[in-house]
C-alpha cells in the first residue's frame, strides 16, 4: 500500500532489479501488467537506469495488449480491442491459453483495478506454473478510475489477499500449503510535499471511506507549503478566480488541475486573453510534446486505419 509520492515506482523497480540481479531469478520469468503504454515506458526506462539491457527481457504490457497478445490479435484488430479482456478471460479459463515460464506477476496502480481486469489477473494467475508469486501496488486513497465499463473498486484491494495470499502447491501436501505467504508493506513518507500539505492530506483522507491504510502520510520536507480553500457556487466565479491568482503569481510555472475539459479550454482561453502565456503541456528540461506515449500512439493508429474518430477511439480504450 504505497501513499503519494511515497516512491512506489522506484521502489518497485529495486524489488524486481534485486529479484533479478541478487536472487538470481530470470528476467523473462516475470510479467508486468499496467493500465497504460505512459505507465509501461515509465517503467521499463526506470528498471533499465537500474538494471540495463535486462529490462528488455522483463515482459511489460498494458492490460489490454497483454490480453491481445496472448490471444494473438493486434491491438489494431477491428472489434479485438473492446472486449478482449473479456475474451483472454474466458480462453484461459477454458484452458486454451496456457502461460509457460513466467513465475512473477507484477500489477502496478492496483486500486484501479475493475471487476473484468480483476478476473484476467486471476486468470492469468491460475494458468501460471506452480511456485508462482504475484506483488501488487496500490494505493486506495487514489481510486479515481471509476467510469467506463470496468469500474474501479478498493474492494478488490481487499479480496487479493483471499485469492492471492496463499500460493502453496497442492504437492506439498495439506499443512505445508496451507501456510499462508501473504505479506502487507506501507509506504507511507511522502517525499514530495511540503509537511503542512502532507497533514492536510490526512485529515482529508479520514473522510474516505472503506480505507484500508491505516499508517498516517508522514512528510519527509519539513518546510511549509500554502493551503488555501475557496467555495464557489458557480463555475465561472471560481474560474475568474484562478485567473486573478495567476496574474498575482510570481511563480515562474503554475500548474492549474480542472476537473474536465470543458473547463480546460475555458481556463486556457481566459488566461491566452489576459496575456498569460499558458500550454496544455509546458517544455521544459527537453521534454517535448513528441514524446508522449499518447500522441504518439494516436498518430501511429491515424496513419493506419486514415479515420480520425476510429484513432482517437482505440487511444481511450489503451489510455
Amino acid at each position: 500500500l504505497a501513499g503519494p509520492g511515497s516512491g512506489k515506482t522506484k521502489t518497485l523497480a529495486h524489488k524486481i532489479a534485486s529479484l533479478i540481479t541478487i536472487e538470481n531469478n530470470k528476467p523473462e520469468y516475470f510479467l508486468m501488467l499496467a493500465h497504460s503504454r505512459v505507465a509501461v515506458s515509465e517503467f521499463r526506462d526506470r528498471l533499465k537506469s537500474i538494471v540495463g539491457n535486462l529490462a528488455y527481457s522483463v515482459d511489460i504490457y498494458t492490460f489490454h495488449a497483454y490480453a491481445a497478445h496472448i490471444v494473438g490479435k493486434k491491438m489494431g484488430d477491428e472489434g479485438s480491442v473492446k472486449n478482449i479482456i473479456e475474451s483472454a478471460t474466458q480462453m484461459l479459463k477454458n484452458g486454451q491459453i496456457s502461460i509457460p515460464l513466467k513465475s512473477m506477476l507484477v500489477l502496478d496502480e492496483y486500486q484501479d483495478v475493475g471487476q473484468k481486469t480483476y478476473e484476467f489477473i486471476k486468470a492469468v494467475h491460475e494458468a501460471m506454473p506452480k511456485g508462482k508469486k504475484i506483488i501488487a501496488v496500490g494505493d486506495d486513497d487514489q481510486c479515481i478510475n471509476d467510469f467506463g465499463d470496468d469500474k474501479a473498486d478498493t474492494a478488490y484491494m481487499g479480496q487479493y489477499e483471499i485469492d492471492f495470499g496463499d500460493d502453496g502447491d497442492e504437492d506439498e501436501g495439506e499443512e505445508q500449503a496451507q501456510v499462508k505467504k501473504f505479506k502487507k508493506y506501507a509506504l507511507v513518507t511522502n517525499y514530495r510535499s511540503a509537511k503542512n500539505i502532507v497533514n492536510f492530506a490526512n485529515e482529508f483522507a479520514q473522510s474516505i471511506p472503506n480505507r484500508l491504510k491505516t499508517e498516517r502520510l508522514k512528510a519527509y520536507k519539513t518546510e511549509s507549503g500554502k493551503i488555501e480553500i475557496i467555495k464557489h457556487k458557480e463555475k465561472s466565479s471560481m474560474l475568474m478566480y484562478i485567473l486573478d491568482a495567476a496574474q498575482k503569481d510570481n511563480s515562474e510555472n503554475i500548474a492549474i488541475l480542472l476537473r474536465n475539459n470543458e473547463h480546460v479550454l475555458t481556463m486556457y482561453s481566459l488566461l491566452l486573453s489576459h496575456g498569460i502565456k499558458a500550454k496544455y503541456i509546458s517544455n521544459k528540461d527537453g521534454f517535448s510534446l513528441g514524446d508522449l506515449d499518447e500522441l504518439r500512439g494516436f498518430f501511429e493508429y491515424w496513419n493506419e486505419q486514415k479515420d480520425f474518430e476510429k484513432a482517437k477511439a482505440r487511444l481511450d480504450l489503451e489510455f
